[in-house]
C-alpha cells in the first residue's frame, strides 16, 4: 500500500503494449469505505500521452479503474491516501479483447431472438482471477442477449472459449471457439431443439 497525505495526488499511465491507448480512453478514482466503493472522486476523458492525475485527495483509500475502446478495464490495487506525497508510478496496463460474433439458429437455420448467448473459458484454460477486485468478477467470460434478428457480440480477452446459447430448458447449444484480437471471429450456434 501507497501512503500520501490530503491534498495528496496521483499520477500514472495507462498503457496498451508498449504505448499509450490508440483511440479514446477514460478514467477515474474510486473511494472506498471498507471493502465498498462510495464514491467517484475524480476522472474524465484520456489524452493522447496515456496519462492521468487525480489532485487534492482527502485521506482515505482509492483505486484508479481505467478502459478504452476494444481493451479489458483495469483497476488498481487500493492506494491509501493519508501523509502528503505524490504518487507517480501508477501503470495501468489494458489488454486487449477479443470479439465473438455470430448468430443463434434454430433447427431450420432462422435467427432466435433474446437468446441468452455466453462465452466461458474451460476449465482447464482458467486464469487466476482476484475475485475480490473490483469489476474484474467476469474476466473469464462474458455475456448478452441476441437481437431480433438471432444476432450476438461478445468482448473477450484472447483465448478458447465454450460458446453456449439458452433459450428455454432443453433448448440450447454450444460451440468452441478460439478468440484473438487480430479479427473479429464468427460463431453461429445451432439450437438442440426447436425454440418455444
Amino acid at each position: 500500500m501507497v501512503v500520501v497525505t490530503k491534498g495528496a495526488e496521483i499520477r500514472g499511465r495507462v498503457l496498451v503494449g508498449d504505448g499509450p491507448p490508440a483511440g479514446q480512453w477514460n478514467w477515474c478514482i474510486y473511494m472506498y469505505y471498507e471493502r465498498w466503493v462510495i464514491r467517484m472522486s475524480e476522472g474524465g476523458d484520456g489524452n493522447s500521452e496515456g496519462t492521468f492525475r487525480a489532485t487534492g485527495l482527502s485521506s482515505g483509500t482509492y483505486a484508479v479503474h481505467a478502459r478504452a475502446i476494444g481493451t479489458q478495464m483495469a483497476l488498481t490495487e487500493p492506494i491509501v491516501v493519508d501523509a502528503g506525497a505524490t504518487i507517480s508510478d501508477v501503470v495501468l496496463q489494458l489488454n486487449p479483447t477479443a470479439t465473438i460474433s455470430g448468430r443463434v439458429l434454430d433447427q431450420a437455420g432462422k435467427g432466435v431472438p433474446a437468446a441468452w448467448t455466453e462465452a466461458t473459458l474451460p476449465e482447464s484454460e482458467l486464469r487466476d482471477v482476484d475475485h475480490d477486485r473490483l469489476f474484474d468478477e467476469d474476466a473469464n467470460s462474458a455475456w448478452t442477449r441476441t437481437d431480433v434478428q438471432g444476432r450476438y457480440t461478445l468482448q473477450v480477452l484472447p483465448g478458447r472459449y465454450k460458446l453456449n446459447a439458452f433459450v428455454a430448458v432443453g433448448v440450447a447449444g454450444s460451440q468452441t471457439v478460439r478468440a484473438s484480437h487480430e479479427r473479429v471471429h464468427w460463431q453461429d450456434v445451432v439450437l438442440s431443439a426447436p425454440a418455444p
